[in-house]
């Protein structure tokens, strides 16, 4: 899964608990959670992103609450 991405800055997290994102400290995995090094990387990573594949935002966490079953799609992290 991991491999589908070429020369990425960021990090790439499998099976992240979400709980570890987010102000309330609850939530399940994301199978895939993305955390650009700035917005050059980013697009990269989209543009390399299958166009149907589900995408969610997360901003920084704040206020979000995940339950712990996780998430299906894919999660991202706002570029601070």
């Amino acid at each position: 899964m991991v491999s589908m991405f070429n020369e990425l800055q960021g990090e790439l997290k499998i099976n992240e608990p979400l709980s570890q994102h987010t102000s309330w400290r609850v939530g399940g995995k994301a199978q895939r959670f993305y955390q650009p090094k700035d917005k050059n990387d980013l697009a990269s990573f989209l543009r390399q992103l299958p166009s149907d594949e589900p995408l969610l935002w997360l901003g920084l966490g704040s206020n979000l609450l995940i339950r712990d079953g996780g998430l299906l799609q894919q999660s991202r992290q706002a570029i601070r």
